[in-house]
């Protein structure tokens, strides 16, 4: 029976040891992708929305009052909660759609410098597509708003 029992054991052993490593490598998976920094980033655009759409509600602007929403935000959904949240579903969706070694292949190529230096650019990419979209709707604005208006009052929405 202690045989058995040690046979199974040691044909058990590689697998634990192999989901443990795989388990390991998302981690340095999730550190690579710079999952932290990612949420953190999102969560900054929701507070930035909810701060503007809350301020929005308010006649005139008051100092005290941006600092209490800030503090209110910031209390409801620190950025740590949130990636304490997400991180084990990005893990299990990493988990499910990748084998062991495209987990290593995925670490290795973004984790290369090369990456950095793709992230980097890719941001100046991001920053510059936004303000473009910014800019043409801003300068856009007052024609569509127009539109808008004209169209709602001949359909009888407005007045």
């Amino acid at each position: 029976m202690k045989t058995a029992l040690l046979t199974l054991a040691l044909l058990l052993l590689p697998a634990l040891a192999a989901a443990q490593t795989k388990e390991q490598d998302i981690e340095a998976l999730l550190v690579a992708l710079q999952l932290e920094k990612r949420v953190e980033a999102s969560n900054r655009l929701m507070r930035a929305a909810f701060i503007r759409g809350m301020r929005n509600r308010s006649r005139a602007p008051n100092p005290r009052l941006q600092a209490l929403i800030e503090e209110e935000y910031d209390g409801a959904f620190p950025s740590s909660r949130v990636f304490a949240d997400v991180k084990p579903k990005v893990a299990a969706l990493f988990a499910d759609g990748f084998s062991h070694d495209e987990i290593r292949e995925l670490t290795a190529m973004f984790s290369a410098p090369v990456y950095a230096k793709y992230r980097a650019l890719n941001n100046d990419v991001g920053k510059l597509v936004l303000a473009s979209i910014q800019n043409s709707v801003k300068a856009g604005m007052g024609d569509l708003m127009k539109r808008v208006t004209d169209r709602a009052v001949a359909e009888g929405l407005q007045k």
